[in-house]
């Protein structure tokens, strides 16, 4: 085999195991967030529900949310839920770019750095 083609990068093989471990992670990222944005969400609710006799149907300001979270507020443990679905998109996202900037791909990464700056500045201009 030519000398030439071993300096060239990395072969075909090491890319696509590489590709599969980023995208075992990323689902696995994405996995756990669901998963913990679930269970905050159930609990909440639950223990609304066996405070007040019915779901939830308030959430807490971002600004009481430390002290009531303090307190296993129901409410709060809801609203931290939503809280976690919300942040998973731009997570997932900042992952996906953070990736593919250490791959050297440049026109996806920049695509995707893209993308999480439109999701980003439209979270940022929903916030009163």
């Amino acid at each position: 085999m030519p000398s030439h083609l071993d300096s060239a990068g990395p072969s075909e093989a090491q890319r696509l195991g590489r590709d599969r471990l980023h995208n075992r992670r990323l689902g696995g990222l994405l996995r756990a967030l669901l998963w913990v944005g679930t269970a905050l969400v159930l609990t909440g609710a639950i223990r609304v529900l066996l405070r007040d006799g019915q779901l939830p149907h308030t959430t807490v300001p971002i600004s009481q949310l430390a002290g009531a979270l303090a307190a296993l507020d129901g409410n709060a443990l809801l609203t931290l839920g939503l809280l976690v679905f919300l942040a998973s998109p731009p997570l997932g996202l900042a992952y996906l770019t953070y990736c593919l900037t250490r791959a050297r791909d440049w026109r996806f990464a920049v695509a995707a750095a893209a993308v999480l700056a439109i999701v980003l500045g439209g979270m940022a201009l929903a916030i009163p």
